[in-house]
């Protein structure tokens, strides 16, 4: 404590830090929370940006298993479509030698096609499935179809193709008439 005198009154004066040691304390009470600042700006940053990455790491595998299942669909399809128009011995025989075409083997990792033929209600049926290697392991994609009536019983194909067979046939179907509408420039039509 110091004391001075001033017109003959003591004056106490408590010993305070100088000013300018005040504002150094300050100063260095205001950089240490800069500094926990951009700590903490940095941990959230570097957080979002794992998040992120990790995202679109997850994001590009689905993508690309999409398009991985988007040419297993379209290999079945195709197959199944050339096998529906055989006969039932032809398409035993097909199914038997089934193998991926060329896209589907440069698409797909290791895949591999199987097939089977069985009867139902609707006729004889054609079960075809494709696999491939894919992480985590999935369901085999499987598709469907029935052999045409005419691929049956080829009999039956020549029959339809008799002139007076296909107009029985359209004799059966109910023939509508359309009617011709003409309309003018107010609007109303004609029939």
């Amino acid at each position: 404590m110091k004391t001075d005198r001033l017109n003959g009154v003591t004056i106490f004066h408590l010993d305070t830090p100088s000013r300018n040691r005040s504002c150094n304390k300050n100063s260095s009470a205001r950089r240490g929370i800069y500094s926990i600042e951009l700590l903490v700006a940095a941990v959230l940053l570097m957080t979002v940006m794992t998040f992120v990455t990790t995202l679109m790491f997850r994001v590009n595998r689905v993508w690309s298993e999409i398009g991985q299942h988007r040419v297993a669909a379209m290999e079945l399809s195709n197959q199944l479509e050339q096998l529906t128009r055989l006969t039932r011995d032809e398409a035993t025989l097909a199914i038997k030698a089934l193998q991926p075409s060329s896209l589907c083997k440069s698409t797909l990792p290791e895949p591999t096609l199987a097939g089977k033929t069985s009867e139902d209600e609707l006729g004889i049926r054609i079960d075809l499935q494709i696999d491939w290697q894919r992480l985590p392991p999935g369901q085999p994609l499987v598709l469907s179809g029935w052999l045409t009536t005419a691929s049956i019983n080829p009999a039956n194909s020549a029959q339809r193709n008799d002139p007076s067979e296909t107009d029985s046939l359209k004799s059966d179907i109910p023939q509508t008439k359309l009617q011709e509408v003409d309309l003018t420039e107010s609007g109303e039509g004609k029939r």
